[in-house]
């Protein structure tokens, strides 16, 4: 079962109030897991960004810098609901596959993220959105892959240096994130560390992939 609630926030940038959606409880009946660490499941997720755009000032904003309005005066009614960078790019086409991927590049140039945690939590939204592309086998020209191989390149040259794997589900991410730079023994020696039974299964698929040498995401037979 699936538990919504709505909460007032003031926008940091403008002052004005706006709402967003709270998941307070979702029921997964299955779900496809990636060698990235996405999952696709079923119901789809709701939709849990914590990057949002004010629709009274349009400018991008961290969920955690506003503030909770909790006075039961406002009428709701009036207050219009934030949008996520997804929602902003929920239609794609040929000339707009990148759309998405190059909004957050502009983000993280524009140093929008100021912390090492909002760092990593961008990146990551960057490389899962450039892993689409193979993930969902999705037709693009051959420059546009070019480009989508060497901003994937890029990027994860970068969220190595910051990523910090607390659990060991996030150390499986960052040998994902060595073996897809080709960096295999690093991934592999990473993978060796990780002794957990519910996670064996994922280990030795992706030690099998860094002995074949591939670079690119792939879905996880077990998950």
């Amino acid at each position: 079962m699936t538990l919504l609630e709505t909460n007032i926030l003031t926008c940091p940038n403008c002052s004005k109030f706006v709402q967003v959606l709270e998941v307070l409880s979702f029921h997964i009946f299955e779900s496809e897991v990636y060698s990235d660490g996405k999952a696709d499941t079923t119901p789809i997720m709701p939709n849990t960004s914590r990057i949002l755009i004010c629709p009274e000032c349009n400018k991008e904003f961290w969920l955690e810098d506003a503030k909770n309005i909790l006075d039961n005066e406002i009428i709701s009614d009036e207050i219009k609901d934030v949008a996520t960078p997804t929602e902003l790019f929920s239609v794609k086409n040929s000339d707009n596959l990148l759309g998405l991927s190059l909004y957050y590049k502009r983000l993280l140039d524009d140093q929008f993220a100021k912390t090492t945690d909002r760092e990593s939590y961008l990146r990551i939204l960057l490389w899962h959105e450039l892993n689409n592309i193979v993930r969902y086998n999705i037709p693009i020209r051959n420059e546009v892959l070019v480009q989508c191989d060497k901003m994937i390149f890029e990027n994860l040259v970068q969220l190595v240096k910051i990523f910090n794997p607390v659990y060991l589900e996030e150390k499986l991410m960052l040998a994902e994130m060595y073996r897809e730079l080709g960096e295999f023994d690093f991934a592999i020696e990473i993978l060796k560390t990780i002794e957990d039974d519910y996670l064996n299964d994922r280990k030795e698929e992706l030690l099998t992939a860094c002995k074949k040498k591939t670079t690119k995401v792939f879905k996880l037979k077990n998950n």
